[in-house]
Formats: structure tokens, sequence, C-alpha cells
């Protein structure tokens, strides 16, 4: 299952995730043991250049171990910054319940100004 934890820190690298991440999902007793299979690091660019947002999504094995670890991060406070972590949900045209039926209406819909922030994804290596 893929993770992404929201809004980190500058100063949270990416051996600290992962530490912080394998120490999560370490073997216990009643749930079984995950692994951490994968961490990718992203910076989210503006317009102009600027670096404003570091995000982090992983890729966790068995399910169990990410939903747990969904659980036990969210909200804690690390380098003055609370964790925002959910699943990440890739998305795609075809399961778009907008496509078919009663909400076709809703995808025609124009509003009056364009809520997209127009963001470049980069990876980050460090």
């Amino acid at each position: 299952m893929l993770i992404i934890i929201k809004n980190i820190p500058l100063g949270l690298s990416k051996p600290i995730l992962e530490d912080l991440l394998k120490t999560t999902v370490a073997d216990t007793f009643w749930f079984g043991k995950g692994r951490v299979m994968d961490v990718h690091m992203v910076q989210a660019e503006n317009r102009r250049g600027k670096v404003i947002e570091y995000h982090c999504v992983a890729m966790i094995e068995p399910e169990a171990a990410a939903k747990r670890v969904i659980r036990i991060l969210t909200g804690r406070l690390i380098f003055g910054v609370r964790l925002k972590v959910s699943e990440y949900v890739v998305r795609s045209w075809c399961n778009d319940r907008r496509q078919a039926g009663k909400y076709l209406h809703l995808a025609r819909e124009k509003r009056v100004r364009d809520r997209r922030r127009h963001l470049r994804i980069n990876s980050r290596y460090s």
C-alpha cells in the first residue's frame, strides 16, 4: 500500500524518515512483521521555482502494517510540525464517478475561479 506524508519539514531527510518508518513498522506480537519497500521524497515548487512543500511517498507491505503506520504517525510532532499521513490513491479517469450517469452534470460544471495551485513536482534525493 502506498502512503503519503504531507508537508514534512526541511530538516527531515530521507534516511531519518526511512528509520522512522522502519521503527513504526517493526515486528509486533499482534500484527506481524511489515516491510518498508520504497521511500520517495518529492518537493513542490511554485511558478517562480521556489520550493514551498516537501512530501514523501512510501510503499509499505502488507496493507495492515501500512494502516498501522497511518494511525501511529498521523498528528505526531516532528521538528515542530505535525505530520499528515494518509493513503496515497492513484487516480484514473476510468474510475471517476463523474464519467457516468447521475454525476455527469458535475463534470460540466464551470467554477468561477480555478482552485489549482499550478505546482511543479520534482524528486528530492536528500
